[in-house]
């Protein structure tokens, strides 16, 4: 038999999970919100005073960020595909990781853009896990053959 506060923990990590699958009042996931240039929609999904990528902070700045995004970075021609979620317990809520794989489906075919890794510090709101952190760590450029 599970325990009350395994179960509690269990659950916890559930709705951490479900973040990363469907946050914010429109049920939408972060990065179908990056993908379609919804500020506000993404903005939703992190706390008040979060931080992206330790340049971002707040609700206007994630909002900037989308619409730096799509208007400057190519953006409404990228899909986000994240993939290998996984989420720890904290004191505070939960860690997170899952990587990324960027791709421009401007480019026929489709192509891989970039590959990063996402490293989230997510916490429990009363509207629900939301992300109080999150950075991007892109991976380095395969070596070139010798």
């Amino acid at each position: 038999m599970i325990s009350a506060r395994r179960l509690t923990v269990l659950v916890g990590i559930l709705g951490a999970i479900l973040l990363t699958a469907r946050a914010g009042a429109d049920e939408r996931c972060g990065c179908s919100t990056i993908d379609s240039g919804d500020g506000e929609a993404y903005a939703a999904t992190f706390t008040p005073d979060s931080v992206f990528n330790n340049t971002f902070k707040g609700k206007e700045g994630l909002v900037a960020f989308i619409q730096q995004w799509t208007g400057k970075m190519n953006g409404g021609s990228r899909r986000h595909w994240n993939n290998n979620l996984v989420i720890t317990p904290t004191a505070e809520g939960a860690n997170g990781s899952v990587y990324l794989m960027l791709l421009d489906i401007g480019a026929r075919p489709p192509v891989v853009a970039a590959v990063a890794k996402y490293t989230d510090v997510l916490v429990k709101t009363p509207q629900g896990w939301r992300f109080k952190t999150r950075n991007t760590r892109p991976d380095a450029p395969p070596k070139p053959p010798e």
